[in-house]
């Protein structure tokens, strides 16, 4: 404690301050205590209040009002990237093209208008247009869907390694919608990467609710199973897979369309006698069946099955494939078959005949079992010199002919030989015993 008079220290007890000599007392020291002043109350200026309210409201106002005008830009734009989709789907490629300029005029710093544009562009072949779009979406922002189709582009400048880079990113990708997927399997099968499509659009199947849209990459993905020449049962698997997810049964119809039927021998490969004749059958009527005898795969250059065909002496092989109406062709079937050789004629004596009243000798021998001709060997032989004679009455159809023997002092000489036809081509038998007589 200190004296309130001139501040001097002050014991307990004290009545007199030792220094001044004041008084000190309980009342003394309450009075001498300094009072704490309240503050004064300062009138409020209702009119900056005022202001001050109508500067915020101001300012949320038009904080609204930008963020409404973005919204519905955004939007706006939104509506014309969707249009250009939807006539890009149905090929109106002019509309299409009109919806994704309107949305770059809209907003040029985003990348979905240049994107649809290049989308158009590859459409209609327009290689060169789609890469310059696809050069100015990529500044704005690298999407997965500018990766595809700058694949698409890369596959129709033969830039085959800079594509497969491309979808390798897309392959490995967490999510693609349909678009991308799509645009992604198409430069994979133009550069025969078949199944790296296929695993870019099970990416687009996993991310896919939409069933229509599930159903054009189902579509997809049973396109790049055909061009990589799945299996029958492959495809069909698919496509039972496809017609589930979509809740689509009239996918199963592709079946008819998709699956090629494999055709059969009707007589199983193995040996035959001279003259058989092989029957195919095919596993659909509207089939159509190629077939080979050398050994080499059958394509649409091969030969067109139509009827039962000979088989020529000798061990062949027969190769047969099925094309279906749309063109997709099945596996190859193979038969080994072995026909039995001709077997050679057996000569007989010559015998004396007329010839138009006219001296004569016939020479004759026995048919052939699945012969379609004979080919005659007749000489006459006289001293050193040999000559060749013709028959009168010459026909390979016949077991028999003629000449005549107007002179003599010479020998005649015959022989003959089987023969078959085969696709326009003779198979001969050994020739026969050969027969002389002198005249």
């Amino acid at each position: 404690m200190r004296c309130h008079q001139c501040g001097a220290p002050l014991k307990s007890g004290m009545k007199f301050c030792p220094q001044c000599g004041q008084a000190v007392g309980e009342n003394m020291e309450k009075k001498s205590a300094p009072k704490i002043q309240k503050p004064k109350k300062r009138p409020i200026n209702f009119g900056k209040v005022k202001i001050t309210a109508a500067v915020v409201v101001l300012i949320l106002v038009a904080a609204g009002i930008g963020a409404a005008a973005l919204l519905f830009q955004n939007h706006e734009y939104q509506s014309a990237i969707d249009v250009g989709n939807r006539n890009l789907d149905q090929k109106a490629y002019t509309a299409a093209n009109a919806s994704f300029n309107e949305a770059v005029r809209m907003n040029d710093r985003r990348p979905e208008g240049y994107e649809g544009k290049a989308a158009v562009a590859l459409a209609k072949g327009q290689i060169q247009t789609a890469e310059t779009n696809l050069i100015k979406a990529k500044r704005r922002k690298d999407t997965n869907y500018g990766k595809a189709l700058r694949a698409q582009v890369d596959a129709a400048k033969d830039q085959d390694r800079d594509a497969k880079s491309l979808l390798n990113q897309l392959a490995i990708a967490e999510r693609l919608d349909r678009r991308t997927a799509i645009a992604g399997a198409k430069a994979a099968r133009k550069i025969g990467e078949f199944k790296l499509g296929e695993k870019i659009v099970s990416r687009g199947i996993k991310s896919t609710q939409d069933k229509s849209e599930l159903k054009r990459l189902y579509r997809q993905q049973i396109d790049l199973y055909i061009a990589e020449g799945r299996s029958n049962t492959a495809v069909s698997k698919l496509i039972d897979d496809s017609a589930e997810a979509t809740g689509d049964t009239g996918m199963l119809k592709l079946k008819k369309t998709l699956l090629v039927s494999r055709p059969t021998f009707v007589s199983k490969p193995g040996h035959y006698d001279i003259g058989f004749k092989l029957k195919l059958k095919a596993g659909r009527k509207s089939d159509i069946l190629y077939y080979t005898t050398d050994g080499s795969r059958p394509n649409r250059k091969s030969k067109v099955y139509g009827n039962a065909f000979l088989l020529p002496p000798g061990t062949t092989t027969v190769r047969v494939v099925a094309y279906n109406a749309s063109g997709r062709s099945g596996s190859v079937l193979n038969g080994v078959y072995t026909v039995s050789e001709l077997s050679a004629p057996k000569a007989q004596d010559w015998q004396d005949t007329k010839l138009e009243d006219m001296d004569g000798v016939s020479f004759s021998w026995n048919a052939v079992s699945g012969a379609s001709g004979y080919e005659v060997q007749i000489t006459k032989n006289q001293g050193d010199s040999t000559e060749t004679v013709r028959p009168v009455n010459w026909n390979d159809q016949t077991t028999s002919v003629a000449v005549y023997t107007s002179d003599s002092g010479y020998t005649l000489k015959g022989k003959v030989r089987a023969y078959i036809t085969v696709d326009g081509k003779r198979y001969y038998s050994e020739w026969s015993n050969e027969i002389s007589r002198d005249i």
